[in-house]
């Protein structure tokens, strides 16, 4: 019996080591011809993600507060580090991405780029990258415009995110978003 779990566990993991690929094109809000793609197993499995979608009725949800989580130093800088590990376990081929993000009042928009700004910086190190992002210091706004190749092993992101999750400051600003401290 221990000898068909532990078979079962190292063929799972032997999955997970296979790389999966993800393509993506598209503008937020509003893009009409946006397109996601994940291959997987050497492109002989792939999800065609993305189109047109009949919207579903979602229940209204509690809203989070964000800058609640965003004022802990040390929350905003695991959320920092956890994405520059993201972003060297992750390949990237011909990546252009253009964010714009505003929140509606200066101070909370500099709250924001506090974070946006560094992460900025990590994904625009790399050559094939072209990473813009631009605060909206006026208004409440989200636009994202991005085109990319990702190439990532699915055992090593798994890791990561479980590593965030687990994380007693992380655990922490998700309670302060929930609670509105």
């Amino acid at each position: 019996m221990l000898t068909w779990i532990l078979i079962i566990a190292l063929a799972l993991a032997g999955l997970l080591l296979i790389p999966i690929r993800l393509v993506f094109q598209g503008v937020w809000p509003g893009g009409k011809d946006n397109e996601l793609v994940l291959y997987w197993f050497f492109g002989l499995l792939h999800l065609r993600l993305g189109g047109r979608r009949r919207k579903k009725v979602r229940k209204p949800r509690k809203k989070r507060n964000w800058l609640a989580a965003l004022k802990d130093t040390e929350w905003t800088q695991r959320v920092i580090r956890f994405i520059t590990e993201l972003w060297e376990v992750l390949e990237t081929e011909d990546l252009q991405v253009t964010l714009r993000a505003g929140l509606g009042s200066k101070a909370e928009t500099g709250l924001l780029w506090l974070v946006l700004g560094p992460v900025a910086t990590v994904l625009g190190s790399r050559p094939d990258t072209a990473i813009s992002v631009e605060p909206d210091f006026r208004r409440k706004t989200l636009e994202l415009d991005g085109r990319g190749n990702l190439r990532a092993v699915p055992l090593r992101v798994l890791g990561l995110c479980l590593g965030l999750w687990v994380s007693p400051v992380f655990r922490r600003g998700i309670r302060k978003m929930r609670n509105q401290e």
